[in-house]
């Protein structure tokens, strides 16, 4: 694989987009929409205050419009 192909990819630019903590949590919110991973919301609660403002379960992305 080349250069010119990766940058078409879309991959957010760290150095670009902001800190690591927004890309780790639009992660979480694309990935963990599931009971299961309770566990893991609660261990990025420690690590990341923001998300004790809401229920771990309000922080999925479910809609349509979330997930765009």
């Amino acid at each position: 694989m080349n250069w010119f192909i990766v940058e078409e990819l879309p991959i957010p630019n760290i150095s670009t987009h902001g800190p690591v903590q927004l890309l780790v949590l639009d992660v979480a919110r694309l990935t963990f929409i599931h009971r299961r991973f309770a566990p893991e919301w609660l261990r990025l609660k420690h690590l990341y205050p923001k998300l004790a403002a809401k229920e771990w379960k309000h922080w999925w992305a479910v809609t349509e419009a979330d997930r765009l």
